[in-house]
């Protein structure tokens, strides 16, 4: 009888757990479901990523997957317009001061002044649209992109939910947020993110992180496991009618240091920077993404809204392959274009 009453609980208890891994692969599957939906949708959207020295912000307006635009601000300062319509892109510097940080390569910028009055650096230079009618980007990640985490805002903006998809795979667990929840994903003390008000039809969901490797970890190729992103990723992300209205991410190193320090044993008084720092010159070494202390949010308003996007009307015709990750890039085995004069 005593195995039998064994037996009983056994199965009570793995019933138990097989309840709890369903409850959260669905809350997965229904954040799958909520950037699908937004996705799908016309939006505005203002996209923020602050690190300790620079404060980026792209503001846009989606129409639909072929027709957007966006303008980028450095540090409060307004620094480009874009606007994608079908095949077509077109491109202002409001901060023409900045545009050889935005070239292609930087020998380019002698095609400026000295060039034909259509020339379009020269174009750029005094503040006008180009529009290159093939131009249009690629806003899915192909295995040539080597764009990297920050290197391009207005990209990393319009990619956001494809960003926040992945985090959501890498996250051991989503969970609703709860006000008094017994296992919550982040400490009351930890929790950096807004909580939804009291009667408030936006319903929050946490991601828990996966836990930092240990100091012998290996990986499939034999290389040192080493803490990325994910395992001091802090992510919430907000719900209101089936859509996704807020996304609030923090790369939090600091909460994690004295794990850092236990697991790797690193001397007591190292720092976060110090910490990154030697995070990165192994992810380097490796060939692994770097590891960005930042802050990340992303709002979305007029979701599903009749919105219109529309091509500028007085612009320079020319490629805007002078610009980095702009302009339609060549297929292998074909000529690269001549920038015009």
């Amino acid at each position: 009888m005593r195995r039998l009453v064994g037996f009983v609980l056994v199965l009570t208890a793995v019933a138990m757990i097989t309840t709890s891994c369903k409850r959260e692969e669905d809350q997965k599957l229904a954040i799958g479901r909520f950037i699908t939906a937004t996705e799908q949708r016309s939006r505005k959207f203002v996209y923020l990523d602050q690190t300790r020295k620079v404060r980026t912000q792209v503001t846009g307006v989606v129409e639909d997957d072929f027709r957007y635009k966006t303008r980028l601000t450095v540090n409060g300062t307004p620094v480009e317009d874009e606007v994608t319509s079908d095949d077509a892109l077109a491109v202002r510097f409001l901060a023409p001061d900045q545009l050889t940080n935005f070239l292609a390569s930087p020998s380019l910028a002698a095609l400026g002044s000295s060039a034909g009055a259509l020339s379009p650096i020269l174009a750029l230079e005094t503040r006008r649209w180009v529009l290159d009618k093939s131009g249009a980007p690629q806003l899915l990640a192909s295995a040539t992109d080597r764009r990297k985490e920050g290197d391009d805002p207005v990209f990393d903006s319009l990619t956001a939910l494809q960003y926040v998809r992945r985090a959501v795979n890498l996250s051991v667990q989503v969970k609703k947020y709860k006000k008094d929840d017994v296992e919550p994903v982040y400490k009351e003390k930890e929790d950096p993110f807004p909580k939804p008000k009291a009667g408030s039809k936006v319903t929050r969901y946490d991601m828990r992180p996966p836990a930092m490797p240990k100091a012998d970890a290996r990986g499939a190729t034999g290389n040192q496991q080493t803490p990325g992103e994910s395992n001091f990723r802090k992510i919430a992300v907000y719900v209101r009618d089936g859509v996704i209205v807020e996304v609030r991410e923090v790369i939090d190193v600091a909460s994690k240091l004295d794990d850092l320090i236990r697991i790797f044993k690193l001397p007591n008084k190292t720092t976060v920077d110090t910490a990154v720092f030697a995070i990165n010159a192994v992810r380097a070494g490796q060939g692994d993404d770097l590891v960005r202390v930042r802050n990340m949010s992303l709002q979305f308003q007029d979701i599903g809204s009749d919105l219109k996007v529309e091509l500028p009307t007085e612009v320079v015709d020319g490629s805007l392959t002078i610009l980095k990750f702009r302009g339609r890039q060549p297929i292998a085995g074909t000529p690269t274009p001549t920038p015009q004069a």
